[in-house]
């Protein structure tokens, strides 16, 4: 392709995608935007029972995996790539540093809260609780409680719903 193609790919592919962002915009609440994410195939996958309120759509969606049960709050912020390739391939003056990419999987059962980024390649497992405002640089074990910057364990989810549950 001759770098005329590939700037209408792009161009399309941006059209798209704001396109979409626009049309979860509109759905208003995140049932109906998980729904429609689900429908349109936005996503590598979109579970049952999920609710999906960030409005925006993430750069590379067909990387972010999504099981059943998984409740997304507002602004958070889905990387799965980088473009340290561009910086390395200058400085060393060489094209041998690839475009980085990597999927996300959040499986079964799982809390994002408000504010969270969620870094390439990282599994977030079951029955777990991602605290707002946490940065996802490592994969989260099942069962646990995260935050911070950068993430740790803070808790435990079998606990946590025991104290809710009363």
């Amino acid at each position: 392709c001759g770098e005329w193609e590939m700037t209408i790919k792009r161009l399309i592919r941006t059209i798209i995608k704001e396109y979409h962002s626009l049309r979860l915009l509109l759905c208003g609440e995140g049932y109906r935007r998980a729904e429609y994410i689900r429908k349109h195939s936005l996503f590598g996958a979109m579970g049952e029972n999920c609710y999906f309120h960030p409005w925006k759509m993430p750069g590379d969606p067909k990387l972010i995996f999504i099981h059943d049960n998984v409740k997304i709050s507002s602004d958070v912020t889905f990387i799965n790539h980088d473009i340290s390739n561009a910086l390395l391939n200058t400085k060393f003056k060489t094209d041998k540093f690839q475009y980085y990419t990597a999927p996300i999987e959040i499986f079964d059962n799982v809390l994002i809260g408000t504010g969270s980024i969620i870094l390439p390649g990282k599994k977030i497992g079951p029955n777990c609780i991602v605290g707002g405002g946490t940065v996802v640089c490592k994969d989260v074990p099942e069962g646990t409680i995260v935050g911070g910057n950068p993430v740790r364990v803070i808790g435990n989810f079998a606990e946590f719903a025991s104290k809710r549950e009363s």
